[in-house]
C-alpha cells in the first residue's frame, strides 16, 4: 500500500507541474490500493 501511496503522491506533484494526469499510473495505484484494502498478500507489483 505504501508503494501505491507513493505513486499517488508523485501523480499529484506531476499534475501540479504539468496540469496532466498519466492514467497508466492511476490504474496501477488504484489496483494496488484495492489489493491492499482487500487484505491480499504477496509481493507488491513492480513497475
Amino acid at each position: 500500500m505504501l508503494e501505491a501511496a507513493n505513486y499517488l503522491e508523485f501523480m499529484v506533484g506531476d499534475f501540479r507541474a504539468t496540469g496532466k494526469v498519466d492514467f497508466a499510473l492511476t490504474q496501477f495505484a488504484s489496483r494496488e490500493l484495492n489489493r491492499a484494502a482487500s487484505g491480499a498478500g504477496g509481493a507488491p507489483l513492480n513497475c
